[in-house]
């Protein structure tokens, strides 16, 4: 597997290859510590992308390899309690921001910016 670079946005990406019987245990083992050791100082920001916070190991153990996280919300489907819980299981300053997806009535310039039809 390697990183491959994402040509007009300048983006890179190593994707994840094959689903793992148990992707908690190959978290848990050295490979994703040397491979960010590794890439680290080749990059700004390295973003992992990861399942919903909640009773899910994977986000604990996510969280000892990062310096932060953004939560993704979707607008309308995820519930503030679930917004909030996640906040106090991660620690409010271990969050780092929120992004808001799904938005509905986005303005049609916004639309049109993002690649979506204007209604």
């Amino acid at each position: 597997m390697s990183v491959r670079r994402i040509d007009p946005l300048g983006f890179y990406l190593l994707p994840a290859g094959e689903a793992a019987e148990n992707p908690t245990e190959l978290l848990q083992s050295e490979h994703l510590p040397a491979a960010l050791t590794t890439l680290g100082p080749c990059f700004d920001w390295i973003l992992i992308d990861s399942p919903p916070t909640g009773p899910i190991a994977d986000t604990i153990v996510l969280r000892q390899q990062a310096d932060g996280c953004l939560l993704v919300v979707r607008s309308g489907k995820t519930p503030r309690e679930a917004v909030t819980e996640a906040i106090a299981q991660l620690g409010a300053g271990f969050v780092q921001g929120i992004v808001l997806n799904a938005l509905e009535g986005m303005e049609a310039g916004y639309r049109k910016y993002y690649g979506y039809p204007a209604q």
